[in-house]
């Protein structure tokens, strides 16, 4: 003998487990979106690249340059 449930009843659970999801899902993502704006990301993502990026260009022009157009100190 097997048993068998309602199909209203496995639908109320799952409309219910899914409900829970989205506000679970809703609530860390007005979290997420607290804390970033409360540590002050950058407006604009790629400023930090760019100025990374030009540090690291500086220190490879240093690298690179031959030693006679050093000036020494």
């Amino acid at each position: 003998m097997t048993l068998k449930a309602k199909s209203s009843d496995t639908d109320e659970s799952s409309d219910d487990e899914d409900s829970k999801m989205k506000s679970y899902i809703t609530r860390q993502f007005k979290k997420f979106m607290k804390n970033a704006n409360g540590k002050g990301f950058d407006k604009d993502p790629y400023e930090k690249l760019y100025k990374v990026s030009e540090k690291h260009e500086k220190l490879y022009r240093l690298v690179t340059k031959k030693p006679s157009d050093l000036e020494i100190d």
